[in-house]
């Protein structure tokens, strides 16, 4: 079970790693863009707090 662990980490880190490089390069900030998802992501618990 370990070994497919493994392969599955080693992938994504791979892909991980393309896909923050095609992002950088199309003008995105991965953690301006993390920061303000986090907020959106508050907003909406918020709003679901506020509506209950």
């Amino acid at each position: 079970m370990k070994d497919s662990s493994d392969k599955k980490h080693a992938v994504f880190g791979k892909y991980k790693g393309r896909i923050n490089n095609y992002l950088s390069a199309a003008g995105y900030d991965m953690k301006k863009e993390g920061e303000e998802w986090a907020k959106r992501i508050a907003a909406a618990k918020e709003a679901k707090q506020n509506q209950n």
